[in-house]
């Protein structure tokens, strides 16, 4: 085949790249992600190895331009480094597709290529940034229904796939080959009819409820100097839950498992200010709830995010610290050599410590497990925590940083997956919104406006039917790890045999 023209690459990898992005929130143009995947594997499809590395990359560096743009909020050079990153470590499944390029079945080895890369990118770079998952676009996508079977993995491989099944239908037409193009749909046809008739949503396996109270007290200013005031975000949040416990009757109070105050919302170690440890302690002994709320604790040089238990009586305790770091906004990989580009990671003075168990907590018999912000962007943890008995997931995360960007409805759609996921409604409390409470099939029963305060009682139905999704878990995530060596093997395979043939 001859070489495309620059412009032509430029134009096929741009076009490409942008529909995927456009698959995403906040533009939630799903059923456009094929389209755009069928593009890209069709314009480096039996060409030379680099017009498969050159389009590729563009293809990757268009999208993710458009993706994380959000990043901007931390800064351009961040923005744009850690678009390259990524643009350079996405590009590498195009050396695997030009092996599979004279395959028969090639666009699906394509498909069993990105899914590596997909699966893989939960652990790399710096412990992973799996934001770009083509899954985390699905929460209303026709394959969505099939969430609670195969997780995220299944439907990455169902995007893929659909988006083989175009390219070949448009290779029978441009054939005229008709047989196929009906032998090829009918299957297609019925797999729809039968996912939107017989596919069952996720079962409810209780009828008891437990009412949460989501405390959005919101924030002075947003950018990366939300918490610059001292205490201001704690007092708006003390302040927004004062006025609400007021307006609520006895009864109201008394049915509150507890009150959720969202990640960041002290802005201060409690621990070290007694003028925050007591304001709590005496709002909580008021009206005797059980209060859990968000704060950076620092011993020495040990920083640590996590949630903290306030209740009547009791000494306040700490419960969870967060697992899963962000790299860039909670420790800086390679710190020295970082901070000489960019003067804005200066404000990260220290690097946080991860926490190491898997905490579920329990209130009152009523197991749950917490997620901090971007915690909820992975898999692994919180399937372990509702196999071992949680019944429904509590996310506290402070979007401050981030007002008004894309990164706010990219978050709350990933939330939205994993209420379908693993079959748990999921309640966000969240400084400036959105604070949520979604039901187990990823619908949206209240979700607050952003940079507003506001608070609301939700009615939670624990549940603790285990999705196949749930259950296993990690045979899913072998898969999509493991899924290339299909086409690896049988085209070494293949090789041996032409070898064979060749000498004898």
């Amino acid at each position: 085949m001859s070489n495309l023209q620059l412009q032509t690459k430029l134009i096929l990898g741009s076009l490409s790249g942008t529909l995927v992005a456009l698959g995403f929130e906040p533009f939630g143009y799903w059923y456009l992600m094929p389209f755009g995947i069928a593009i890209w594997w069709s314009s480096v499809h039996q060409r030379k190895l680099s017009e498969y590395i050159s389009i590729s990359f563009i293809f990757f560096i268009i999208f993710w331009l458009i993706h994380i743009n959000w990043i901007i909020a931390v800064g351009f050079d961040a923005y744009i480094g850690l678009t390259i990153i990524m643009t350079v470590l996405y590009t590498i499944v195009s050396f695997f597709m030009f092996l599979f390029k004279d395959s028969k079945f090639a666009f699906i080895w394509y498909a069993f290529s990105y899914l590596v890369f997909d699966s893989v990118l939960e652990f790399l770079p710096f412990g992973g940034f799996p934001w770009g998952k083509l899954s985390y676009s699905s929460a209303d996508a026709f394959w969505s229904k099939y969430l609670p079977f195969g997780g995220n993995i299944l439907v990455d491989l169902l995007i893929l796939l659909t988006a083989s099944f175009i390219i070949y239908v448009f290779q029978f037409i441009l054939k005229k080959k008709y047989i196929k193009i009906i032998i090829l749909i009918s299957p297609a046809i019925i797999l729809v009819i039968t996912t939107y008739i017989y596919l069952p949503e996720t079962i409810e396996s209780s009828i008891n409820t437990i009412d949460v109270a989501i405390i959005q007290g919101n924030v002075p200013r947003s950018g990366l100097n939300f918490n610059a005031q001292k205490e201001a975000v704690f007092n708006y949040h003390l302040n927004e839950t004062e006025k609400f416990l007021s307006s609520l009757n006895k009864q109201q109070i008394t049915k509150l498992t507890y009150v959720a105050w969202p990640e960041n919302s002290i802005d201060v170690d409690p621990y070290k200010n007694n003028n925050v440890d007591q304001s709590i302690q005496k709002l909580v002994d008021k009206y005797q709830i059980k209060l859990i709320a968000g704060a950076v604790l620092n011993d020495g040089n040990n920083y640590r995010n996590s949630l903290i238990i306030w209740q009547n009586g009791v000494d306040s305790k700490e419960i969870y610290s967060k697992q899963k770091l962000v790299p860039f906004g909670e420790y800086l990989p390679y710190r020295k050599l970082i901070s000489k580009f960019n003067s804005k990671f200066s404000l990260i003075s220290a690097d946080f410590s991860p926490g190491d168990v898997n905490t579920i907590i329990d209130i009152n018999g009523v197991k749950f497990t917490p997620l901090i912000c971007f915690e909820v962007v992975w898999s692994d943890n919180l399937n372990k925590a509702v196999i071992d008995g949680a019944t429904f997931i509590s996310v506290h995360t402070n979007n401050a940083t981030y007002a008004f960007t894309s990164q706010v409805a990219q978050q709350f759609e990933i939330s939205r997956i994993r209420a379908k996921e693993t079959g748990r409604e999921v309640l966000v409390s969240a400084t400036t919104g959105l604070s949520a409470h979604i039901d187990i099939n990823g619908k949206i029963l209240w979700q607050s406006d952003e940079f507003v305060s506001v608070s609301k009682i939700v009615n939670i139905k624990p549940n603790s039917t285990i999705t196949y999704s749930t259950k296993y878990h990690e045979i899913w995530q072998y898969l999509g790890l493991f899924l290339i060596l299909i086409p690896i093997t049988l085209e070494a395979f293949k090789r041996i045999r032409l070898r064979y043939k060749s000498e004898n």
